[in-house]
C-alpha cells in the first residue's frame, strides 16, 4: 500500500515538474542566424541584441532542453554549484574563440541561470558574468 502511494506520488511529482517547463516565444528572433553564429563570430547576434532585450523575460521558465532546442548549444556553460549553471551565449565576437575578434576583453554575452530542476530563473544582456 505504502509503495503504490509512493510511486504515485513520484509520478505526480515528475508530471508537476515536467509541466513547469512551458514552451518559448522567441517572437521576430532569427533563430536560424542565431544557431549559425557560434561564439558570435559571425555578428548575427549583435544585430538581434535589440529584440533579444525585449524578450529577454520569455526565458525565464523555460526548461534547458527548451533553451537548447530554440537558441542551439551554449556557447559556455559555467557551473556555479552543484544546484546552479548558467548557459552562456556570445553576442559579440568571442576573443579566445573568433579569429578576427577585437580585442574586446569583455564582450556582450546572453546568460541564462538555471537552478537545481534545470529551469531558467534569470536571464541578464552584459558584458561580467551576473
Amino acid at each position: 500500500m505504502q509503495k503504490a502511494l509512493f510511486r504515485n506520488l513520484v509520478i505526480l511529482f515528475i508530471l508537476f515538474i515536467s509541466a513547469c517547463g512551458e514552451k518559448l516565444d522567441t517572437a521576430d528572433l532569427d533563430l536560424a542566424a542565431w544557431q549559425q553564429d557560434k561564439y558570435g563570430c559571425n555578428g548575427l547576434r549583435l544585430e538581434q541584441v535589440e529584440e533579444l532585450t525585449r524578450i529577454r523575460e520569455n526565458f525565464k521558465g523555460v526548461t534547458n532542453k527548451g533553451i537548447i532546442a530554440a537558441l542551439g548549444r551554449p556557447d559556455e556553460i559555467e557551473l556555479v554549484s552543484q544546484e546552479q549553471k548558467i548557459f552562456i551565449y556570445f553576442l559579440e565576437p568571442s576573443p579566445e574563440k573568433c579569429e578576427d575578434a577585437a580585442a574586446n576583453e569583455f564582450p556582450l554575452r546572453f546568460f541564462l541561470r538555471m537552478n537545481s530542476l534545470n529551469i531558467t530563473n534569470e536571464a541578464v544582456i552584459d558584458r561580467i558574468s551576473p
